[in-house]
């Protein structure tokens, strides 16, 4: 009963939504590339952690958490915090440059 209460329809409109996240967030950062602002940073973290919360919620519907399969639960999930910490590093680093840049202009 991995998807009790919900139905293929649903579930295929879940994963649909995902993939359109998933292009939005590569749009963003392709965004970052061109024309990098702490604003577009911002938004392309917000993104992504939108999307992990989506991905834990669908791993939880198919009941993905379970014991038989928690070690690719927790792997999942210390996955997405480790891109999490790098793009808080990246926001920390542009925040301390944005400092740098006001105390020398």
């Amino acid at each position: 009963m991995a998807m009790e209460g919900n139905s293929s329809e649903e579930m295929k409109v879940s994963m649909d939504t995902m993939e359109e996240q998933v292009e939005d967030i590569d749009d963003s950062l392709e965004d970052l590339l061109i024309f990098p602002t702490q604003k577009g940073l911002n938004r392309s973290v917000w993104m992504i952690q939108a999307y992990f919360a989506m991905e834990e919620k669908m791993m939880q519907q198919l009941q993905i958490t379970n014991g038989r399969d928690e070690p690719a639960y927790q792997s999942i999930l210390e996955k997405q915090q480790g891109v999490l910490d790098i793009a808080k590093n990246e926001m920390d680093r542009k925040a301390r440059v944005a400092v740098l840049d006001c105390k020398s202009g």
